[in-house]
Formats: structure tokens, C-alpha cells, sequence
């Protein structure tokens, strides 16, 4: 008897210690439930850039962070390259040679859902080029893609008129 008690009070630690992991990890991700930002159509994803380093940040950064704050502007910043992008995406991204695989990478970003967090007018070497957005791709809502557990978001820069709130 004595050892069936310690049996089960040894399975009901492990579940409780199994349980908070997973409730840590689940805080981790991104919860999109309540988010302020509006949900997006891209309407053109060949229109879709990359944040571009040090020059972009210099000409943006007060404007988006008056946006999104310190905290999301960090995240933005951490993952802002291609690099960091699930390979189902990066997968000949800039090679439009083999068109079988660009249809492939194309189909899955018309399957993304993305949330438009910023709208700021884009300054490049003193030159206004209009309102742009920065796009949130995040993992929660997006985990059909590979790579699970790899990735916290995907960040996209495009025209402000290619991006349709459906929210």
C-alpha cells in the first residue's frame, strides 16, 4: 500500500512539474487573442521588403515605438532579417529561376495571417517614399509552418496600400 501512495504522489508531482513547463512555454508565445493590432489582407506579397539595419532604425525608430513600445520594438529589432524566417519561406526567395518552388514559397505566404503593428512614412537617404507598414506574422497563429518552436514572428515592410485591415 505504502509504496503505491508513494507511486501516485511521484506521478502527480511529475504531472504538476510537466504542467507549469507547459503553461510557461504557452506564455511565451504570442497570445493574439486581445491584440490592439488590426488583422491584415496582403493584398500584393510581391510588394512585401525587409527591414534593412542600422539606416531604416536611424529614420523610424521614435515613430515606432510611439506605436508599439520599447518592448515590441526590441522583438521587431531581434528578428527583423530573413534569417530568422521559417525555410518553407526563405526557400528561394531570391532566386525566381525555379518557379515551382517560388509557387510553393508564394503559397504559403498568401496562407499567413499577419497583424499591421506599425504605419510610419519611410525615409531612405533623405528621400519620403510614402506611408509604409510593419507587418506581424506570429508563430501562434502561423505554426502550420516548419520549423515549429523556432521562431516568435516574421516582420514584413511594404506600402501601406498593400496591406487591407479585414478587422
Amino acid at each position: 500500500m505504502k509504496s503505491n501512495r508513494i507511486f501516485i504522489n511521484g506521478v502527480l508531482v511529475f504531472l504538476h512539474v510537466h504542467w507549469f513547463l507547459f503553461s510557461i512555454a504557452q506564455s511565451q508565445v504570442a497570445n493574439t487573442d486581445n491584440w490592439p493590432y488590426p488583422l491584415v489582407q496582403v493584398l500584393d506579397w510581391s510588394k512585401r521588403g525587409i527591414i534593412n539595419g542600422d539606416d531604416f532604425y536611424a529614420n523610424t525608430k521614435d515613430q515606432i515605438i510611439r506605436q508599439i513600445g520599447e518592448v515590441e520594438f526590441n522583438k521587431l529589432e531581434k528578428h527583423d532579417d530573413v534569417y530568422g524566417w521559417p525555410q518553407s519561406l526563405r526557400k528561394n526567395l531570391f532566386d525566381r529561376t525555379d518557379t515551382a518552388a517560388q509557387k510553393k514559397v508564394d503559397a504559403n505566404f498568401e496562407k499567413l495571417k499577419v497583424y499591421k503593428i506599425v504605419t510610419y512614412t519611410h525615409i531612405f537617404e533623405g528621400k519620403n517614399w510614402g506611408k509604409y507598414v510593419i507587418l506581424k506574422a506570429p508563430y501562434k497563429e502561423n505554426s502550420f509552418l516548419d520549423s515549429p518552436g523556432k521562431w516568435e514572428a516574421i516582420y514584413f515592410v511594404m506600402k501601406e496600400e498593400y496591406a487591407k485591415e479585414i478587422r
